[in-house]
Formats: C-alpha cells, sequence, structure tokens
C-alpha cells in the first residue's frame, strides 16, 4: 500500500504544542499546512504519532510558539487601543460602557 507524503518531524512538533497551547485542529492545519487528518492523528497519537519524544527540539519551538504569540497579541492591543482612543470623543455613552464592558470581560478571561 503507496503512503502518502510523510509529514516533517518539526511540523509535527508545532501541531503537538499548538494543540496543548488551546489552538483547535482546525487552526493548526491552516496555520501549519499540515493536513486536517493528520493534525488530528498528531493530536490523538495515532499511527507513527503515537510516541512523540519530548526533546530539545520540542522545548525550542514550544518557547518560540510561546513567544510569538505574546509579540502577536501585544501588536493587537496596540492596535486595539489606538483604535478606541481615536473613538472614544464621539462614542455614546451607551457605546463606552458596552465596550468597558467587553474590555472587563478580556481581562477577566486572560487571568
Amino acid at each position: 500500500m503507496a503512503r502518502g507524503r510523510r509529514t516533517d518531524p518539526t511540523a509535527a512538533i508545532l501541531a503537538k504544542v499548538m494543540h496543548e497551547m488551546g489552538f483547535s485542529p482546525a487552526w493548526i492545519a491552516e496555520l501549519s499546512h499540515v493536513p486536517r487528518k493528520t493534525v488530528d492523528d498528531i493530536i490523538n497519537g495515532r499511527g507513527p504519532w503515537a510516541e512523540m519524544p519530548r526533546n530539545e527540539l520540542y522545548d525550542r519551538t514550544r518557547e518560540q510558539l510561546k513567544v510569538l504569540i505574546e509579540q502577536v497579541d501585544n501588536s493587537s492591543d496596540m492596535k486595539v487601543m489606538e483604535r478606541l482612543q481615536a473613538k472614544i470623543d464621539k462614542a455614546s455613552y451607551m457605546e463606552i460602557v458596552s465596550t468597558m464592558s467587553a474590555l472587563a470581560d478580556i481581562v477577566r478571561f486572560m487571568r
């Protein structure tokens, strides 16, 4: 039986780390360019992915991904704050209250 294209072990580690960090399988497949079925196999430890070692590559990939996510998060935060500052003077009372409520929910979620 012919096998399909083999997945790079680095991409497999990336998929596993992203899953452990809370990414959905669909997002992992889209962002890592690994087929969804392969992502599911990696996450669930099926086939050759049953025993994935936790080695230096795994740890390094995890740390690099954390740093990248934090950088994107900080960049997004700054963009949101700039947009809010630009619109706050023209906002109605209800828009301000609604925005503050949403921001409070986000802060609670992040803790």
